[in-house]
């Protein structure tokens, strides 16, 4: 992340904490986190806490003063918040190394408990990195923990098809669309037909988005 004309004060609570700030934060805002699972994942949560809270309560909080042209990468799971000083302008990139896959289906089931609809499926993502053998065949690592992720997503399919089979599905057909079926570009946000392809491809119970199959019944 990059700020511009004015400084940026930066809050952080490492992810070796979150589980702990996420019992404060019950206790210190009830009214937004009590009785609610993964709050530091929903969308709508809007709370400051002073950070002599929460030391108080023996959760760390770290702070850094962001500069104009300073970059700053988030580890994965860390909580952070910011107060920026003045007028500013920012960008934000999405990055990943290799060992961030696990933390990122477990994000992706987290929003699937909440009910939280995401930029595009986890199995969509699965399918580009292993497709994507150009930049993957020097690290095995990855391909074997792919493997397994895909072997666990096949079965599952495998198994519900069978299940809709067995409760009188009535027709099947294969569909594609240059919305699903391409490079990694199709990942990118922003695409007011791709924003209308989430609507019509996803799913009305825990609104993630219907790569591999979606079941619908006319009216």
């Amino acid at each position: 992340m990059r700020d511009i004309i004015f400084s940026n004060n930066r809050y952080g609570v490492p992810s070796s904490h979150c589980n702990k700030l996420e019992e404060l934060l019950q206790s210190e805002v009830p009214d937004l986190c009590t009785y609610q699972q993964h709050c530091l994942f929903r969308n709508n949560l809007h709370c400051m806490v002073p950070p002599s809270v929460l030391s108080s309560k023996s959760v760390p909080v770290y702070r850094l003063v962001q500069e104009p042209g300073e970059f700053i990468i988030v580890a994965d799971k860390a909580a952070r918040a910011n107060i920026c000083t003045g007028y500013s302008m920012s960008e934000a990139i999405p990055c990943a190394s290799v060992n961030s896959l696990k933390h990122c289906i477990r994000a992706f089931e987290i929003c699937q408990e909440l009910k939280q609809s995401t930029l595009f499926s986890v199995e969509h993502l699965l399918c580009v990195l292993t497709t994507n053998a150009a930049n993957l065949k020097t690290n095995a690592n990855l391909l074997r923990d792919l493997r397994t992720k895909l072997i666990h997503i096949r079965d599952r399919e495998l198994s519900l098809r069978h299940q809709l089979t067995s409760a009188g599905l009535k027709s099947s057909k294969c569909f594609a669309d240059s919305e699903t079926c391409g490079d990694t570009q199709s990942l990118q946000t922003g695409s007011k037909s791709r924003n209308q392809h989430a609507l019509d491809k996803g799913c009305h119970v825990c609104r993630q988005l219907c790569y591999l199959s979606m079941v619908s019944s006319k009216t």
